[in-house]
């Protein structure tokens, strides 16, 4: 269904239990919503998760949603609260949120602004934002060089060099259809409004969440594929330092994608923390 939220049109999907708890799902960068239907079909078979109400957001600039011209609708802070707007308008009360990469930084976002509005999150392969001054402004002009290497290119030149990322080589050892379908995904995308996804969502326009991360009031999870060095270290830094609880797949950047099972029966699990007495 499409819905327009703070001015711009936005696809969402509900399935499961109209009147279960609600599960907001937020995609990576040049993904759309489709990708977690992999992992919504496996919910139903879990503990409990015929009482889940998934909902599927497609993020500004992607899959079906609105594509503006303007930066606004794609700064960081906009889109947290676009996601709070739908949170309210669709009744969903308070919900458990899935963020991957991109969408990752922006459920952490949504988070520390809004955390009495969450019973769980959970990050996959999602940074805190850039600690230091210099690592910032590092961020800021990578994300600025794939914002120039989007307008210069056709969808099918990003999807194809997109795909040679190595956080993403072990995708390759995936069933060729199931490769195909992600790198359809990615050449249905305007290049233009991923420019501007990456200049208001990138990792260089990310505060330093790190600490407020570690003093979130509601169960916080970080799923990581072993294959992914660099979200990986990340993850068990955090781990060591503020005793983040870390979930580890033999998979690379995507989990998800890679490990649909696994992923959905880790998140069963960890969504029960949500009901638990806190």
């Amino acid at each position: 269904m499409s819905i327009e939220l703070l001015g711009d049109r936005y696809h969402v999907e509900h399935h499961g239990d109209p009147n279960g708890e609600a599960v907001l799902f937020l995609h990576g960068f040049s993904q759309s919503s489709a990708t977690w239907l992999p992992v919504i079909a496996e919910l139903p078979g879990m503990p409990d998760g015929e009482r889940l109400h998934p909902v599927l957001l497609d993020l500004i600039g992607h899959g079906r949603s609105a594509k503006p011209g303007g930066a606004g609708p794609y700064a960081l802070e906009h889109v947290v609260e676009v996601i709070e707007t739908l949170r309210v308008s669709a009744d969903l009360g308070r919900i458990h949120l899935v963020g991957y990469s991109m969408g990752g930084r922006i459920a952490l976002a949504y988070a520390v602004r809004y955390p009495g509005s969450l019973r769980t999150l959970v990050l996959e392969s999602a940074s805190f934002g850039p600690r230091t001054p210099e690592e910032r402004a590092a961020m800021a002009e990578r994300d600025r060089a794939l914002a120039e290497r989007l307008r210069s290119s056709t969808p099918e030149e990003f999807a194809g060099w997109w795909a040679q990322m190595p956080a993403l080589a072990s995708q390759g050892d995936l069933p060729d259809a199931m490769r195909e379908a992600e790198a359809a995904m990615r050449r249905d995308n305007d290049v233009r409004a991923l420019a501007l996804a990456t200049l208001g969502a990138g990792q260089g326009a990310m505060p330093d969440l790190w600490d407020a991360a570690s003093r979130l009031p509601m169960p916080l999870t970080y799923l990581t594929g072993t294959r992914d060095e660099r979200y990986a270290a990340l993850a068990s830094a955090a781990e060591a330092e503020w005793g983040l609880d870390v979930r580890r797949f033999a998979a690379g950047h995507n989990v998800h994608l890679e490990a649909p099972s696994q992923y959905a029966r880790t998140l069963s699990e960890v969504l029960a923390k949500g009901r638990e007495p806190r």
